[in-house]
């Protein structure tokens, strides 16, 4: 059901390449200025940075987490690029999605008031659904010397549920100096499950610009 190119990235991320595209999905293509690859990512450690535009995240008292920068690249570069496509095709879907229910708040408020506000999402609603374009924020983002971990983004069967819901597009945003680090991760040794040290590396190693 979707484009082939992210179905072989799936496949490499989490089946070991084993799944294959079935017939027609060839036609799972939609024409995106500035996004030319069925799938892209958005590294925010490509960026300048600035006071405005410091990629790490910003935890609040009760461990909520969001990312202003990866907010600000959703809302002010990539939203506004996926605009005109999806005027002149109004029956495409839209889902912006990310782990954390701060962030996602964010990104609404940020969005109220625009026709982006109904097609933001966390991962755990959005089970059963398909989209034609997914934009996905990683959200975590801290230095070497934190000692942090990425927490539940280390859930792979929710992560290959939100990257799997694109049939058309599929944009990522994340920090890879962060996601690539094999520290920043806790492996939960789940049967059958790929390591998330593994996909990591491998999203890191396959990044599409």
């Amino acid at each position: 059901r979707m484009n082939p190119e992210i179905g072989q990235y799936v496949s490499d991320l989490f089946y070991g390449g084993v799944l294959q595209s079935g017939p027609g999905t060839e036609k799972q293509t939609i024409s995106i200025d500035g996004y030319p690859n069925a799938v892209t990512f958005v590294d925010t450690t490509t960026m300048k940075l600035t006071v405005e535009n410091d990629p790490r995240e910003t935890s609040i008292d009760n461990g909520s987490i969001y990312n202003q920068r990866e907010i600000a690249v959703i809302c002010n570069d990539i939203l506004p690029a996926l605009g005109s496509t999806l005027e002149r095709n109004p029956e495409l879907k839209l889902g912006v999605i990310t782990p954390y229910k701060l962030h996602y708040l964010k990104l609404k408020e940020q969005l109220r008031g625009t026709p982006y506000e109904k097609c933001v999402f966390t991962i755990d609603s959005i089970q059963g659904s398909e989209f034609d374009i997914v934009v996905f924020s990683f959200v975590r983002s801290f230095p070497k010397t934190s000692n942090k971990t990425v927490g539940f983004l280390d859930d792979m069967r929710r992560l290959n549920v939100s990257l799997s819901r694109a049939k058309k597009k599929l944009i990522l945003v994340g920090n890879l100096n962060t996601l690539s680090r094999p520290e920043a991760h806790n492996d939960y040794g789940i049967p059958g499950m790929v390591s998330p040290v593994d996909v990591f590396s491998s999203i890191a190693t396959n990044v599409m610009r």
